[in-house]
C-alpha cells in the first residue's frame, strides 16, 4: 500500500514538473544572423496540410520572407493516410509562398521528432553553408517545443524556439500526450 502511494506521488510530481516545463519553454527571442530553420512535420490529410502543419509552415514562411539569407529544412515522412511525405507538402507550400527552391531542404523519411533532428542533421552537415556553431530556429507547436529543444540539443543543434499556437479545445489532449512523449524521449530517444 505504501509503495503504491509513493508511486502515485512520484507520477503526479513528475507530471506537474514536466507539464510546467512544457508550458514555460515556449518562445525565445530570435537572435540576429540566424541562417537556418527547421520546420517539424505534423501530419497530412491525403496531400493537404493538417491545421497544425499549416500553422507551422505558414509561420516559417513569414520568417523566411523577412530573412532572405535563411535556409529551411522541412522535415517529415509519410504516415498512414498520407499520399506524400510531409516534407514534400511543406516544400510545396513554401514554393507557393514565393520562397526560392534553393533555400528549401526537404527531409522526407522522419517518422518521429527524434528522427526529424537526426535526418535534418545529416542533410545539414552535407550543406557547405551550414554553420553548426550558430543557433537554428525550430518551428513547431507550443506544446511540442520543450521536447523538440531537448532532442535538437542531443543532435548538436543550438535551438531557438518559434512556437505555433494550439487551440484551447485540443490543449488538454495534446498536453497529456506530450507528457508521455517527454518521458519516452528522456529515457529512450538518443
Amino acid at each position: 500500500r505504501r509503495l503504491i502511494m509513493v508511486g502515485l506521488v512520484f507520477l503526479l510530481s513528475s507530471f506537474l514538473i514536466i507539464e510546467g516545463l512544457i508550458l514555460v519553454n515556449t518562445k525565445d527571442p530570435i537572435p540576429e544572423g540566424v541562417e537556418t530553420m527547421i520546420i517539424l512535420g505534423a501530419g497530412l490529410n491525403g496531400d493537404q496540410l493538417s491545421w497544425t502543419l499549416y500553422e507551422r509552415v505558414h509561420k516559417g514562411a513569414e520568417i523566411l520572407k523577412d530573412n532572405p539569407q535563411m535556409k529551411v529544412v522541412v522535415t517529415g515522412g509519410q504516415g498512414p493516410g498520407e499520399w506524400i511525405p510531409e516534407g514534400v507538402a511543406m516544400a510545396t507550400y513554401l514554393l507557393e509562398q514565393g520562397i526560392d527552391e534553393e533555400r528549401i531542404i526537404v527531409e522526407g523519411k522522419a517518422t518521429s521528432t527524434m528522427e526529424n533532428f537526426l535526418y535534418s542533421q545529416e542533410l545539414l552537415v552535407g550543406d557547405s553553408s551550414f554553420n553548426p556553431s550558430k543557433p537554428i530556429l525550430v518551428v513547431t507547436s507550443d506544446f511540442h517545443m520543450f521536447r523538440s529543444k531537448l532532442l535538437a540539443k542531443r543532435h548538436g543543434f543550438y535551438p531557438v524556439s518559434v512556437p505555433c499556437y494550439t487551440p484551447w479545445y485540443i490543449r488538454p489532449n495534446v498536453y497529456l500526450r506530450e507528457y508521455f512523449a517527454v518521458v519516452k524521449s528522456v529515457l529512450f530517444d538518443r
